[in-house]
């Protein structure tokens, strides 16, 4: 599902000329516990894919980035990092809910 999700937003990154400057806002955060990463429906995150090469996610202890976004499915694989939940500058919702 990974792989798809990375094919296809690319695809509308490519479509829309967004040119790598675009974020995913995927609903999962750890507004209720620092470190405790949920999502909004289901819980806890199982898969995870952090981009460890800037140590996301990132050590928070004024508990202030509580929101997770991946990156740019062109330029960064759409890996995950934490950033301020007010800040939607070019964040685009991508968003799954359970059936009913």
């Amino acid at each position: 599902q990974f792989h798809f999700l990375q094919n296809m937003l690319g695809l509308v990154e490519n479509d829309q000329q967004l040119d790598g400057y675009v974020f995913w806002w995927i609903g999962l955060s750890d507004q209720a516990t620092e470190g405790e990463f949920l999502w909004p429906v289901a819980g806890p995150a199982e898969f995870t894919a952090w981009d460890v090469e800037y140590d996301e996610p990132y050590p928070d202890p004024d508990h202030v980035a509580n929101c997770v976004e991946m990156q740019s499915a062109e330029f960064f694989s759409l890996l995950w990092m934490t950033y301020y939940c007010d800040d939607t500058d070019s964040l685009y919702p991508v968003c799954q809910l359970p059936a009913a």
